[in-house]
C-alpha cells in the first residue's frame, strides 16, 4: 500500500508540473504575440503618419496630428508672412529704431504704449513721449493684433491700480503670449494670427529689450538670440515677410551697416536702412505678383526708442529731410 501511495504522489506531481509548464508556455506565447502586435501597430501608425488627411485636423478646434503638429497654429504663424518686413535696429546699445513699409496710411503697425494708464490716452498718439519706453510692433491679422493690444492695455491698468507701478516690457510680452497660448490650445477658439515684437528698456540697467511673441504662445528673446555684430549699429530682429525675404534683407542691411563704420548718427542709420527697405519691399511685391502692393505708393513708418529720451515717431516731413 505504501508503495502504491508513493507512485500515485509522483504521478500527481508530474501531472501538476506539466500543467504549470503548459500554462507558462501559453503565457509566454501570449506575451510574445502581444509584443509582435504592438510593434506592428506602431510601425503601421508611423508609416501612415504622412498619409493622414489634413482636413480632419484643421477644421475643428486645435488638435494634434499623428505626427505631432498643430496645423491651425502653423496657419496662424504663416499670417505674418503676408505683412511687410519690420526691422528692429540697435544703435550703440542706447537706441532702438523700428522701421517698416506700410501700404496704407490709415493703420500704423507700431504702437507707442504709455506706461502710466492713469493718463488720458493709454495708447500714445502724439509724435513724442518721454514717459513711454515701450513700443509694440504688429504683423499678421490686424483684428487679432488689436485684440491683443487691448489685453495689454487691460493688464497695464490692472497692474497700476493694484500695485501703483507701471507695466514692464517683460510683463507686456508675457500678457500677449499667455493670451496666444490660451487660444492655441483652448477649446472652441482659433489661434491668434499675430506675431508681435515688444521693445523697450530695462528699468534698472536701461538695457535694450526685444521680445517676439508667436501665435503658439512662445516668446523669443530677440536681444539674446540675434546674431552678434561688431558694427555700432546692427540688425537685432525682423518680423513679417517670408523667411527668404528676411534673410535677403538682413544680409543687405548688415553689409550697409558694416560700411558705415563709425557713423553713429541716428539719422544716417535711418536713411541707409530706409532706402534698402523700400527697395527690397518693392522688389518682393513685384516678384510675388501682388499688383495692388506693387502699384501703390508705400509709406515709411519709423519709431525711435531711447531709455532716457523715451519713444518718438518720426514724422513724414522729417523722413523726407532724412532721405533727401
Amino acid at each position: 500500500i505504501h508503495q502504491h501511495q508513493t507512485i500515485l504522489q509522483v504521478h500527481l506531481a508530474w501531472n501538476h508540473d506539466n500543467m504549470v509548464s503548459s500554462q507558462n508556455l501559453r503565457l509566454i506565447k501570449a506575451f510574445i504575440l502581444m509584443i509582435v502586435s504592438s510593434v506592428s501597430f506602431f510601425h503601421a501608425s508611423a508609416s501612415s503618419n504622412m498619409n493622414y488627411n489634413a482636413y480632419n485636423y484643421d477644421m475643428t478646434t486645435p488638435q494634434f496630428t499623428p505626427d505631432g503638429r498643430l496645423l491651425q497654429v502653423e496657419y496662424a504663424s504663416a499670417a505674418s508672412h503676408h505683412s511687410s518686413p519690420l526691422v528692429a535696429l540697435q544703435i550703440n546699445s542706447t537706441w532702438i529704431v523700428l522701421l517698416t513699409v506700410s501700404q496704407s496710411n490709415t493703420q500704423q503697425r507700431i504702437t507707442l504704449f504709455q506706461e502710466n494708464p492713469s493718463t488720458s490716452s493709454p495708447f500714445h498718439s502724439k509724435a513724442g513721449n518721454k514717459e513711454s519706453p515701450i513700443a509694440i510692433a504688429m504683423s499678421g491679422v490686424l483684428a487679432d493684433n488689436l485684440s491683443l493690444l487691448q489685453k495689454v492695455l487691460e493688464e497695464a491698468a490692472s497692474t497700476y491700480l493694484k500695485f501703483q507701478k507701471e507695466m514692464s516690457v517683460v510683463q507686456a510680452a508675457k500678457t500677449i503670449a499667455d493670451a496666444c497660448q490660451q487660444h492655441a490650445f483652448g477649446g472652441g477658439m482659433r489661434p491668434y494670427g499675430s506675431t508681435m515684437l515688444v521693445c523697450g528698456f530695462g528699468k534698472s540697467d536701461n538695457k535694450p529689450l526685444l521680445f517676439q511673441t508667436e501665435p503658439s504662445g512662445a516668446i523669443f528673446d530677440a536681444g539674446r538670440t540675434a546674431p552678434k555684430s561688431k558694427a555700432i549699429a546692427s540688425v537685432q530682429w525682423i518680423i513679417g515677410g517670408s523667411s527668404a525675404t528676411q534673410r535677403q534683407l538682413r544680409k543687405k542691411l548688415d553689409q550697409a551697416l558694416e560700411r558705415m563704420k563709425n557713423k553713429v548718427a541716428v539719422g544716417d542709420v535711418i536713411a541707409a536702412t530706409s532706402k534698402i527697405l523700400l527697395k527690397e519691399t518693392g522688389k518682393n511685391n513685384k516678384e510675388s505678383g501682388d499688383n495692388e502692393k506693387a502699384t501703390s505708393s508705400p509709406s515709411l513708418e519709423v519709431v525711435v526708442l531711447s531709455a532716457t529720451e523715451g519713444c518718438y515717431r518720426v514724422t513724414p516731413e522729417q523722413l523726407e529731410a532724412i532721405l533727401a
